[in-house]
């Protein structure tokens, strides 16, 4: 959310405030939600597919920040690569920390 604020106002320092919080808020929340199903029932391993969807929901979201095709694609790229890896980053960062006994 921090970090979206900061490239907006490096790509576009003269426009308005965009709503990023419900922008990742509700594409962060899919991928959250399919991982904890597939943690209760590891069967279910395909519904990661469900993932690449994150990138239709930031695509929309981004239509109502700018009508420019370049930086629609450029914000919808950096967020969707940001939601998909830090999750997997931060899993197998903290990790390493816990040990299991």
């Amino acid at each position: 959310f921090y970090l979206m604020q900061w490239v907006q106002k490096k790509l576009s320092p003269d426009a308005l405030p965009a709503n990023w919080f419900a922008i990742i808020a509700y594409s962060a929340g899919l991928i959250y939600l399919v991982e904890i199903i597939i943690w209760l029932l590891p069967e279910l391993f395909v519904f990661k597919i469900l993932i690449a969807y994150t990138g239709v929901l930031v695509w929309f979201g981004i239509k109502s920040v700018t009508t420019d095709q370049t930086r629609q694609i450029i914000y919808c790229t950096l967020i969707t690569l940001l939601l998909i890896s830090l999750p997997i980053l931060l899993t197998n960062l903290f990790y390493g920390m816990v040990r299991f006994q």
